[in-house]
């Protein structure tokens, strides 16, 4: 899912942090093409492609991570967002379908034009250079994951339903 505009973006970050890791989980039907192009790049030692891993496994990669980059511009909602927020982790997202509104721009994470290597590794670099601001927007992060909490989910859903019968 665009994950090439985030392998373009490395080169940028690696510049000023040179010992960056750029951990990918997950497997897709591109998941070789994306090991190549990272080898082609000569990016390999930069980036750890971790396929499947378990739900607790996922949490624990998300606890590690200081940012979570998401370069794809078709997630409806972004359910792996919303699990990064809750993990108190700011996001850089694509501007665009359901990350918009999901993530808030400057509040909790960056949207970047889809596409844009250049303008992700600004984001980036934003936050990987800024501790503090890195802190302040994974909390508001996880504020707002506990918007999308199921309970909360039902609480709109009966409020709809209950404003349609009266």
């Amino acid at each position: 899912k665009k994950l090439e505009v985030l392998i373009d973006s490395a080169p940028d970050i690696l510049e000023n942090y040179p010992n960056a890791k750029f951990r990918i989980v997950g497997e897709g039907i591109h998941g070789k093409w994306y090991r190549e192009y990272v080898e082609k790049k000569g990016l390999s030692e930069n980036f750890i492609f971790e396929g499947y891993v378990t739900q607790s496994e996922l949490i624990k990669a998300y606890q590690k991570c200081d940012v979570f980059a998401i370069p794809s511009d078709t997630e409806t909602q972004g359910i792996v967002t919303l699990e990064a927020m809750s993990c108190r982790k700011p996001v850089v997202g694509a501007n665009a379908r359901g990350l918009k509104d999901v993530v808030s721009h400057e509040t909790d994470g960056y949207l970047f034009q889809p596409g844009n290597s250049r303008e992700l590794s600004d984001y980036l670099l934003t936050l990987l250079s800024d501790s503090e601001k890195r802190e302040k927007m994974g909390k508001e992060a996880r504020e707002k994951a506990k918007q999308f909490s199921s309970e909360k989910i039902g609480e709109k859903w009966v409020n709809f339903y209950s404003s349609l019968l009266d």
